[in-house]
């Protein structure tokens, strides 16, 4: 079996128009096999085709850059602590206010979570630092689990967070106490960083299935986060 040529440029021909031949050794070009390009068209597909890699060079970069950056986003989760000030907003009430207390005393009993609560406005977004706000409506979960209670953003972003809590929920007499307790002790935990987690825990997603206290496998989840 002969080997196999490259494609070369050749002239044939009385006019010495030059044709793309793909050749096999000791083959004449006047015998080289099909197909046959005139030199113009030759070009064409070779233009089309590096025009064809680029694009395709330039898609996988994106798809790289891409790869890189949310490689880059997981790993920058913040070092979580166990220290915390709480700013408690001037507008809870005192039952409201206890609730949030009960709640960071459930966490302090169970894992190494310290909390230095204060009444007063949030001086800002930062490590180590968890304010629990008033809110007015906080629109539908996400997930289409109904009107949220209560909202805590910045938790995956700096070691802490806010909590918004749709207190007229809780006012009107359309919640208890009690679920106000509950709800301040899971979004507190989202603060730790905790997301949502089985059901029965008191990280469960889904209200009617959440745990009133902190659980084992809260704990699990709270110290595997420091274990990071």
């Amino acid at each position: 079996m002969p080997a196999f040529r490259p494609p070369r440029l050749a002239r044939q021909g009385a006019g010495g128009g030059r044709v793309m031949h793909w050749c096999v050794e000791e083959t004449s070009l006047s015998q080289c096999a099909h197909p046959r390009w005139s030199y113009e068209e030759a070009l064409k597909k070779v233009n089309a085709a590096s025009a064809a890699f680029a694009i395709a060079q330039k898609a996988m970069n994106h798809i790289i850059f891409v790869f890189v950056l949310l490689s880059l986003l997981a790993g920058c989760s913040p070092t979580r602590g166990n220290e915390y000030a709480v700013h408690l907003d001037v507008a809870f009430t005192a039952a409201e206010t206890q609730a949030f207390l009960d709640g960071m005393s459930d966490w302090e009993s169970n894992t190494r979570a310290r909390f230095h609560p204060e009444i007063g406005s949030c001086p800002g977004e930062h490590d180590g630092q968890i304010c629990a706000m008033v809110s007015g409506p906080l629109g539908n979960a996400p997930d289409g689990g109904g009107v949220m209670w209560a909202s805590t953003r910045d938790a995956n972003l700096h070691d802490g967070g806010t909590i918004r809590v749709d207190v007229d929920l809780f006012r009107s007499g359309r919640l208890t106490g009690d679920q106000f307790r509950q709800m301040a002790a899971h979004e507190l935990g989202h603060a730790l960083g905790l997301p949502h987690l089985a059901p029965f825990t008191l990280m469960a997603a889904a209200n009617a299935y959440s745990s009133p206290v902190v659980t084992l496998d809260d704990v699990y989840e709270y110290n595997n986060l420091r274990a990071r």
